[in-house]
């Protein structure tokens, strides 16, 4: 996904506000791959003014998190876009994505943590750091 200045977004955000073009007639004058784009920038625009469109640091949610946000869609009926701008999320497919790992999972897979679990074996015996003993008692064969 390409990056935007704050500049860039802000004078398509203010193009799109005062009524000249749509979302997909602004996506094709600037050559920007989807529309849903713009519609985020407007969208954070309004929310947040100017800050909305900044870039974010990488934000990271607890699974109880996740699941509250789920459970306000499910007891609102809100819209993704609608539960993004309550919590302050700034990519709706975020949601998207936890509705999703909640559907095939369960509540398990939201509360997992990301990424690997760290090995519980010393350093110097990880696979590929050091010779192990079983290594060492069963020498390779050359040749």
């Amino acid at each position: 996904m390409a990056k935007y200045s704050p500049e860039f977004k802000l004078r398509i955000v203010n193009e799109y506000l005062q009524g000249t073009l749509g979302y997909r007639s602004l996506a094709k004058k600037y050559q920007i791959p989807s529309q849903s784009q713009i519609e985020t920038w407007v969208r954070q625009y309004k929310q947040e003014g100017k800050n909305g469109l900044q870039p974010k640091e990488k934000q990271v949610y607890t699974g109880e998190f996740k699941l509250n946000v789920l459970n306000y869609i499910k007891t609102t009926g809100a819209s993704y876009s609608q539960t993004a701008i309550h919590f302050g999320i700034s990519d709706i497919g975020t949601i998207a994505n936890w509705n999703a790992t909640f559907l095939k999972g369960g509540v398990e897979a939201l509360l997992k943590p990301k990424g690997r679990s760290q090995s519980p074996m010393p350093m110097g015996l990880r696979h590929g750091t050091k010779e192990s003993n079983r290594d060492k008692n069963h020498p390779r064969i050359n040749g």
